[in-house]
């Protein structure tokens, strides 16, 4: 059943009637909007949510001139907390939202409320560089069903109304790619991850990783004048206590002087404490083999000795064949057992 928390008594229609009769400010022409924002406070029951949304809404009121009629806080037992205002104008006023015109797939936020207040202050200042526009409301709102247990639910809310028809055109996007398995240390990947946008120059404002619908996701929210994707892809697996790390640190020197794209190299927690080698970066394009060729061998060694002495000939055979080999590593194909021996593959990266 939906939940509704209202802050006039006045029903819309009659307000709308009684401005059309007194010939108000907004004309006999003016008609009733809505203006839907994401619910602030915890529940539409929590007081707060209604003394907020009508706050915003007075600044909202006093910036565009038109007359509030009604603000309300409702849910939905598949949607989020809403916060409605009801206003009269001629027109419906043009409001950005920071969150509109995004394919919301990925866990993208903040894991808690006081993560996402102390990213709120810049992200003010980055929506209105890139977007010209001052907003009349920012705060921070619960994007999931409380209890669902899922991380990076608490996001911003940014609006402002915007002169001009349509979106603008540098504003916040949303990227994200599935990795599978949770990393071992995830706020070195969120750094990661971070560094290598500034370094692409992308204005970033947030990374989430965390369990998605399915399973693990890196995401990040930015602004700018276009959509770039985030691309993750495994690379091996490793038994517990072997070279994982090692790999990881080595893979992300030797990419740090490729001239590629910049990547970043990272272990995951996998079952039966083994660990899964996955590398991620930032891209215009929407699938790996554009950036660079992961090359996963069918080969079949039985030691790690032994591969690597394979892998030393591999690269050298495919050096002289012409290709550029960015990097190779030795791995097991699949997630290794404790006392089940799996042979090792040959992984090669090539431009």
């Amino acid at each position: 059943m939906r939940a509704t928390k209202r802050f006039s008594l006045i029903s819309a229609f009659a307000a709308f009637m009684i401005l059309a009769a007194c010939g108000s400010a907004t004309s006999a022409f003016a008609a009733i909007h809505e203006l839907k924002l994401a619910g602030p406070g915890t529940s539409p029951d929590d007081p707060a949510c209604v003394k907020q949304a009508n706050d915003i809404a007075n600044e909202f009121g006093r910036l565009s001139g038109v007359t509030i009629i009604e603000v309300t806080c409702q849910s939905d037992p598949v949607a989020e907390n809403l916060a409605i205002i009801r206003y009269a104008a001629p027109d419906a006023v043009n409001v950005y939202n920071s969150n509109t015109g995004q394919l919301d797939h990925f866990s993208n936020g903040y894991d808690t409320v006081e993560e996402c207040s102390a990213g709120l202050a810049p992200e003010i200042d980055i929506y209105s560089r890139h977007t010209g526009i001052s907003p009349f409301a920012a705060y921070c709102f619960n994007s999931m069903t409380p209890g669902s247990g899922w991380v990076g639910t608490y996001k911003t809310a940014i609006y402002g109304i915007n002169p001009n028809p349509g979106l603008p055109a540098s504003r916040k996007h949303r990227a994200g790619a599935t990795i599978t398995l949770p990393p071992l240390d995830i706020p070195a990947v969120k750094t990661m991850a971070t560094g290598i946008a500034q370094r692409s120059g992308i204005d970033i404002v947030s990374v989430s990783i965390g369990q998605g619908l399915s399973t693990w996701e890196i995401s990040a929210a930015f602004y700018g004048t276009k959509n770039v994707n985030i691309l993750a892809e495994p690379l091996g697996n490793f038994a517990a206590g072997t070279s994982c790390e090692e790999n990881a640190t080595a893979l992300n020197q030797v990419w740090s002087t490729s001239g590629l794209i910049d990547a970043g190299f990272f272990c995951m927690d996998a079952s039966r404490n083994a660990r899964r080698l996955g590398m991620f970066w930032w891209s215009s394009h929407s699938f790996s083999g554009e950036d660079f060729i992961i090359n996963r061998l069918d080969t079949d060694y039985a030691d790690i000795e032994s591969c690597q002495a394979g892998k030393a000939k591999l690269v050298d055979s495919l050096t002289r064949a012409g290709e550029h080999v960015v990097a190779a590593l030795c791995s097991h194909a699949y997630t290794p057992a404790p006392g089940k021996p799996l042979p090792f593959q040959v992984t090669v990266i090539t431009k």
